[in-house]
């Protein structure tokens, strides 16, 4: 029993210690919030599909923040964009469209940060029954191709890395959000940003994977150890000699 016990402590240590390790130092992200920076148009289209477009997008946004504080302010600024999407469900509408996004610091004169990227859109949300709020939102993906900072202590190139992938979404407040009897069905929604963010996509270091295998091996280990010994085939049984013949 004492084996045994030892066996699985050391076990659940090692396991431990790897999960531990897969947990990232940093985990910030681009916060999109913001004071109701222009934003695209969104634009019913026959056969269940939307159109959103825009010249350009974006502007004074929370910036990079950790552990949900914000950190630095800046500005994010979103290239042309033409997305058209086909309905599906849940008022979302599925296509592809891809844009710039570029992101700079501006209120931490100590720590200088920026940023540019290729974003990929891939999904829109957006309610058009006349009825109820609209909110469009967008979703997608997207790679680092530029990140910065001044400070050699600053996360943000950790969390942030060159050829780094990361999720995106954003938020929008419609015209008619404001107020809801000015909600139309098929009107064209001209919209403000309202909120997001780009959070990244942090794979787990190399160092975490062979921790990982160490606890597989160890878990594999241990149940060897634990196996009972009824596993084994049990021994044949002895032949019983042949009764004696009757006289």
């Amino acid at each position: 029993m004492t084996n045994r016990l030892t066996t699985f402590l050391w076990t659940a240590i090692i396991i431990a210690a790897a999960l531990g390790a897969a947990v990232p130092a940093h985990a910030g992200i681009i916060s999109l919030n913001s004071p109701f920076d222009p934003g695209p148009t969104f634009t019913p289209l026959p056969g269940d599909q939307v159109e959103v477009t825009s010249p350009g997008w974006g502007g004074l946004i929370a910036g990079y923040e950790t552990n949900g504080l914000n950190n630095n302010a800046g500005t994010g600024l979103f290239g042309p964009l033409d997305f058209t999407g086909q309905l599906t469900s849940n008022n979302d509408y599925l296509g592809s469209a891809t844009e710039s996004f570029s992101f700079n610091s501006t209120s931490d004169p100590t720590r200088i940060e920026a940023l540019t990227a290729t974003v990929t859109w891939n999904t829109a949300h957006f309610v058009n029954d006349g009825i109820n709020e609209v909110f469009p939102m967008l979703a997608g993906t997207g790679i680092v191709l530029t990140s910065s900072s001044s400070s050699s202590d600053d996360p943000f190139t950790t969390d942030f890395p060159v050829h780094g992938p990361f999720t995106i979404t954003a938020d929008f407040l419609a015209t008619c959000d404001r107020f809801i009897p000015s909600c139309v069905p098929n009107q064209i929604i001209d919209t403000d940003l309202l909120n997001g963010a780009l959070t990244p996509i942090i794979a787990p270091e190399p160092a975490t994977i062979s921790l990982l295998g160490i606890a597989l091996v160890g878990l594999g280990l241990g149940a060897t150890l634990r196996r009972p010994r009824s596993w084994l085939p049990p021994p044949a049984a002895a032949a019983k000699p042949a009764p004696a013949p009757q006289p």
